[in-house]
C-alpha cells in the first residue's frame, strides 16, 4: 500500500458531482461506487450540495468533515476560480471581450463556475455587439431560466428537452429524433437552440455523440418549467418507443429497455402496464441474464414501494410478493437465469398464490416446461430473506459489520467470504489459511477481520484490500475461535491445546497465555466492558478470566457434557452469576442443542425443537 500511495503514504480521491449520480427515488446510490471501508491513508474528497440526503451514509463510514463552499469565508476563493476561468477563455473571443462584460460575468456568477461555463457558451453564440454587460444574467438559476425560455419557445426543441429530462441515459441525436418523430431540420434546430443546456458525451447507441442535461440543477429547472403532467407524457412516450418490450434487436436499445422500461411506466403512473411487464417471465429472465439477478430484484422492489401511491393494495402486494420471490431465489437466478420462470412460479406458490392465480397473472415464455409445485409443504421461516451460496464446504462462523450491510463467513473450505447482504453477492474471498477456518471476528471499526483456523494460526485481514496483514502463530493445537476486545486493540483466541492467548493486534505478539482448562478450549467471548473473557471447554466447564492479570477468576461447573461456546450437548441451559460462579437457573431442553442470546434485561434460549424461553435478567 505504501508504494501505491507514494512516499507520504496518503492518497486523496476526488469525487466531483456526487449528487448528480442517477438513482431511483429514495435509493442511496453511494454504496455502488464508494467503498464500505476506506483503507488507511486514503481520503475521499466529495463535492455535493449541503442538502444531499445521503451525506449521513458517508459520515457513518469514517470521520467526516463538511466544508460549505457557499460560506462567506470562501467567497474570495470562489471568485478567484471564476476570474481564472474568464482569463483562460478570453483568447477564444474575436474581437476580444471588453472589460465591462468580463467584470459583469465575474460579479454575477456569485462564485459559481457552472454559471461561468454556461455563460461562456451563450456569449460565444452571440454577435459581438450583443455581448454587453447589461445582458448578463445574475445567478445560475436566472441564467438557466433565460436559456430555457429562449430554447423552449420552439415546440420541437421543447419536446426534445422534455424527453432528455425524462430519459434515464444520454441519448444520441438519432435516437431522440426517432422518439420525437423529427425531420432533419428539427434535429439541426434542436442542436442550435438547446446546446447551452446540454452535455455532450459518447453515445452507447452508436459511434456518435449523445446528449443529456448538463447538470442536475439544469434538469431540475427543466422539470420545473415543464410541469408534472408534461413530464408524465414524455415518460409515456419513452415507454412506448425506446423502452418498449419486446425490444428492438439493437443491443443498446435492448439494454435501455431492460434497465429503464419499468421506471418509465412508474413515472407515467401506468401501473397496470408496469405489472404486465414485470409479470413477463421473458423480461425478468432477460434482466437476470444481462443485468444480473440483483438488478431485477431491486427494480421490482422499487416498483413495489412506488406502487403505494397508486392506492391499489392488491397490486402492491403482487409486486411485493414477486420481489420476495426474486430475493429468495437470487442465488439460483444468478447461476441459472434460464430457470427464472420455474423458480418464480414455485416460490410464489409457496407464498400462497394458487395455481389458477399464477396462470392468470404470469406470462410464461412460449413452450416453457418445468416441474411445478402442486401442494405446498414447507417449514421454512417466513423471515428468511435470501441464501448466501458460494462456500465449497461447511460454513462454521460469521460476523456482521457494524453498519449491518455486510457479513463475513468462515468455512471448512479454508476461506472466508465477505458478502453484501443487500444483494447476496460475494464481494471478496479471503484465501491463505492452510486448514479449516473455524471462527472469525470483526474489529469495532469494521476495517479488519480476524480468523481462527485448525492450521494453528490466526490471520488478520484488511477488509478493503482483502489481503492478510498478519499471521498470529503460537498455539500448539487447532485454533477453535476468537474474539476482539471492544477497543479493537487485542484479540483473544481459544485452542485445542487447552489454552487461550491474548494478542496485541498492532504488533501481532502474544501478550499472555491463559492456562487452566483440563481439555480443549472450544470457544471464547469478551465481555462488553472488555475486562473479562469467558471460555468454554470440552471438559464441561467455563472459566471467567481477568484480562488485565490473566488469572482465572471463576470456574463454572455443572454441565454434564462438553461446552461449545453458546451451545451445549447435555440439553440443558444454565444461567450463571459470573462474579460468584453460582448457577442461578437450570432448564432442561426437549432435545438437541440449546442456543442462547442475551439482552440487557433477558436471556433468550431456544433448542432444536423450535421451543423458545425468556428468562428475566437479573433473575
Amino acid at each position: 500500500m505504501s508504494k501505491q500511495l507514494g512516499a507520504s503514504g496518503r492518497l486523496v480521491v476526488v469525487v466531483d458531482g456526487l449528487d448528480e449520480t442517477r438513482a431511483e427515488p429514495g435509493e442511496n446510490p453511494l454504496p455502488r461506487f464508494l467503498p464500505h471501508v476506506v483503507p488507511a491513508g486514503i481520503r475521499i474528497l466529495c463535492a455535493t450540495r449541503p442538502t444531499y440526503p445521503h451525506l449521513g451514509w458517508i459520515e457513518a463510514r469514517s470521520p467526516a468533515r463538511r466544508v460549505n463552499l457557499d460560506d462567506d469565508r470562501w467567497a474570495s476563493s470562489n471568485e478567484a476560480v471564476v476570474r481564472g476561468f474568464w482569463e483562460a477563455v478570453g483568447p477564444d473571443y474575436q474581437p476580444p471581450l471588453p472589460a465591462s462584460p468580463v467584470a459583469a460575468a465575474i460579479a454575477r456568477a456569485e462564485g459559481n463556475v457552472l454559471h461561468a461555463v454556461m455563460l461562456h457558451d451563450v456569449l460565444r453564440g452571440l454577435p459581438p455587439e450583443q455581448r454587453r454587460a447589461e445582458r448578463i444574467p445574475g445567478g445560475l438559476r436566472h441564467l438557466i431560466g433565460e436559456v430555457w425560455d429562449r430554447a423552449a419557445s420552439t415546440e420541437s426543441v421543447r419536446v426534445g428537452l422534455g424527453l432528455l429530462c425524462a430519459a434515464q441515459e444520454a441519448l444520441s441525436l438519432d435516437a431522440l429524433a426517432e422518439v420525437a418523430a423529427w425531420s432533419y431540420d428539427d434535429k439541426e434546430r434542436f442542436l442550435r437552440e438547446a446546446r447551452q443546456l446540454l452535455l455532450e458525451e459518447p453515445a452507447s447507441w452508436a459511434s456518435t455523440e449523445a446528449y443529456r442535461p448538463r447538470h442536475d440543477w439544469v434538469r431540475e429547472l427543466m422539470a420545473e418549467r415543464l410541469g408534472g403532467a408534461a413530464l408524465r407524457v414524455h415518460h409515456e412516450t419513452l415507454a412506448r418507443t425506446l423502452a418498449r418490450w419486446p425490444s428492438a434487436v439493437e443491443p443498446a436499445a435492448r439494454r435501455y429497455a431492460l434497465r429503464h422500461a419499468l421506471i418509465h411506466r412508474v413515472e407515467a403512473r401506468a401501473w397496470t402496464d408496469a405489472w404486465r411487464l414485470t409479470a413477463d417471465m421473458g423480461f425478468l429472465e432477460a434482466k437476470c441474464r444481462e443485468l444480473g439477478a440483483h438488478e431485477a430484484e431491486l427494480d421490482v422492489e422499487r416498483v413495489a414501494e412506488r406502487c403505494r401511491a397508486s392506492g391499489d393494495e392488491a397490486l402492491r402486494e403482487r409486486f411485493g410478493d414477486l420481489a420476495r420471490a426474486l430475493s429468495r431465489e437470487s442465488h439460483w437466478l444468478h447461476a441459472a437465469p434460464e430457470a427464472t420462470a420455474a423458480q418464480v412460479w414455485n416460490r410464489l406458490r409457496q407464498l400462497g398464490w394458487s395455481a389458477d392465480e399464477l396462470g392468470q397473472q404470469l406470462q410464461l415464455p412460449v413452450g416453457s416446461r418445468f416441474l411445478r409445485v402442486r401442494h405446498v409443504a414447507i417449514r421454512e421461516s417466513g423471515a428468511l430473506v435470501r441464501d448466501l451460496v458460494g462456500h465449497a464446504d461447511v460454513a462454521t462462523a460469521c460476523a456482521v459489520t457494524s453498519d449491518g450491510r455486510r457479513v463475513v463467513s468462515a468455512s471448512w473450505d479454508q476461506t472466508l467470504k465477505v458478502w453484501d447482504l443487500a444483494s447476496g453477492r460475494t464481494e471478496t474471498t479471503l484465501e491463505g489459511h492452510a486448514g479449516w477456518v473455524s471462527g472469525c471476528a470483526l474489529t469495532p471499526d469494521g476495517r479488519r477481520v480476524v480468523s481462527a483456523s485448525n492450521d494453528k494460526t490466526l490471520k488478520v485481514w484488511d477488509l478493503a484490500s482483502g489481503r492478510a496483514e498478519a499471521t498470529l502463530e503460537g498455539h500448539a493445537g487447532r485454533v477453535t475461535g476468537c474474539a476482539v476486545t471492544p477497543d479493537g486493540r487485542r484479540v483473544v483466541s481459544a485452542s485445542e491445546d487447552g489454552t487461550l492467548k491474548v494478542w496485541d493486534l498492532a504488533s501481532g505478539r502474544a501478550e499472555a497465555t491463559l492456562e487452566g482448562h483440563a481439555g480443549r478450549v472450544t470457544g471464547c467471548a469478551v465481555t462488553p466492558d472488555g475486562r473479562r473473557v469467558v471460555s468454554a471447554s470440552e471438559g464441561g466447564t467455563l472459566k471467567v478470566w481477568d484480562l488485565a492479570s490473566g488469572r482465572a477468576e471463576v470456574t463454572l461447573e455443572g454441565h454434564a457434557g462438553r461446552v461449545t461456546g453458546c451451545a451445549v450437548n447435555d440439553q440443558t441451559l444454565k444461567v450463571w452469576d459470573l462474579q460468584a460462579g453460582v448457577c442461578l437457573v437450570t432448564h432442561r431442553a426437549n432435545a438437541g442443542y440449546v442456543a442462547i442470546a442475551t439482552t440487557s434485561t433477558a436471556i433468550i434460549a431456544g433448542d432444536a425443537t423450535g421451543a423458545v424461553w425468556f428468562f428475566d435478567w437479573p433473575p
